[in-house]
């Protein structure tokens, strides 16, 4: 088996950062970078911000730089440099922990051209190195073994890659706590698991302790389930489903232990022509009585325009919303209770490129005003939230993205 090794295999990189981190200026990292955002966290609303982080982006949205001042006196405190692959795997992250320059700590992963991570090695200030190499994989990418900590685990695959076994081992000794196997049908939809537990019926005999049934139609839909909980050929909870031409849900029925045939809860749903959801009911007991409803109302663009939910099936709904669109954008909301009282209700709005500028809600949770300006593809947005709905912000935070520029080294 051959492997492409994707990053070298260096224990620890240089000590010395290639730029000074005297906390007053941006750190020349030497990295490329497309975009960089920002963020600070104000804990009592009062303008001075208690902490602010900047993070800065490479072209296919890796973050390549993390800065933080923790306590926001405008010192860098942190600072984080991680490398990638053309894939997006991370080959090397570096932590500059006290931001004067030198990076006291870091890992360095190596793939295989599969995607597995063939090695990690990381180290600290101390020179402590440590290097694990928790999988092995087959030329798929494929787990074959994983070892985490004291726990072993072994793994096995048919040709189409999907799973058929798995090995527990918990203390690495040689002898499993478990052991799983799964099978599928043509289509690749798993039809049955089965485990066998050490701990159950002597310990591990290769016979099954536990086993779920998946049956599915020709459409692929899945039409029953048995769960056969001590694996003795009989059912201990069974489920099964029904569906329209267009693969949407319309009944669903459980029964669970001790089965008798007859269902112990129904579940049915109604859609529309254009596949939303109109109507979903519970039934409980399976005894004809409905115990929970969920209506809602589409427009011709499938925009929610309002729903009510009756949780105790005494034909009053508890919930009720309402939506409003402007120009296919959610431009109101409110929730209602049965009687006619807002929890929760907000409006926004947005700039003539459909771009949010401005959301302002209300709930239990509190009232919570987010303005956003807009310049080409950068934008800042400022959240205010009252907490106890007293009328004065109790906290604030402040983001902003800077993504126009197209390459900046820095």
């Amino acid at each position: 088996m051959i492997w492409l090794l994707l990053a070298c295999a260096d224990s620890r990189p240089a000590a010395e950062s290639p730029g000074v981190c005297d906390g007053t200026e941006p750190v020349d990292a030497g990295v490329e970078y497309t975009c960089v955002t920002s963020s600070t966290e104000d804990d009592n609303a009062d303008g001075v911000p208690e902490r602010a982080a900047t993070q800065r982006l490479d072209a296919a949205g890796n973050a390549v730089v993390w800065e933080w001042d923790d306590d926001a006196d405008g010192r860098l405190d942190r600072r984080v440099l991680s490398t990638y692959d053309d894939s997006g795997e991370v080959l090397l992250q570096e932590s500059d922990t006290c931001a004067d320059g030198t990076l006291e700590s870091g890992t360095r992963w190596l793939w295989a051209e599969s995607g597995c991570l063939l090695e990690s090695t990381s180290w600290d200030e101390s020179g402590s190195v440590t290097t694990a190499s928790p999988y092995t994989c087959d030329e798929r990418g494929n787990w074959l073994t994983y070892v985490d900590g004291t726990t072993c685990s072994t793994f096995a695959y048919d040709a189409a890659n999907q799973r058929t076994f798995e090995s527990l081992d918990v203390g690495c000794d040689g002898a499993a706590e478990r052991e799983t196997t799964w099978s599928y049908d043509l289509d690749g939809h798993m039809t049955m698991e089965e485990d066998d537990y050490s701990w159950a019926d002597g310990g591990l005999d290769g016979v099954p302790d536990e086993r779920d049934t998946w049956t599915w139609s020709g459409d692929g839909d899945l039409i029953a389930f048995d769960g056969d909980a001590d694996a003795d050929g009989v059912a201990d909870y069974t489920a099964r489903w029904t569906y329209d031409d267009a693969h949407h849900q319309l009944t669903r029925e459980d029964d669970a232990s001790p089965l008798d045939g007859q269902p112990d809860q129904r579940s049915a749903w109604i859609w529309d022509q254009d596949g939303n959801q109109l109507l979903y009911e519970v039934d409980v007991g399976a005894d004809g009585s409905v115990d929970q409803r969920l209506e809602q109302t589409w427009d011709n663009e499938a925009h929610r325009l309002a729903f009510t939910w009756d949780r105790d099936g005494d034909g009053k709904p508890e919930e009720l919303g309402t939506y409003t669109y402007e120009g296919g954008k959610l431009v109101a909301w409110v929730y209602e209770d049965r009687v006619g009282t807002a929890d929760a209700e907000g409006i926004a709005t947005y700039d003539d490129e459909g771009r949010q500028t401005q959301m302002d809600s209300t709930d239990v949770y509190g009232h919570t005003v987010t303005n956003t300006k807009w310049e080409g593809n950068s934008h800042t947005s400022t959240t205010q939230i009252d907490l106890d709905l007293d009328g004065t912000f109790d906290y604030a935070t402040t983001t902003s993205s800077d993504c126009d520029a197209l390459s900046v080294t820095g």
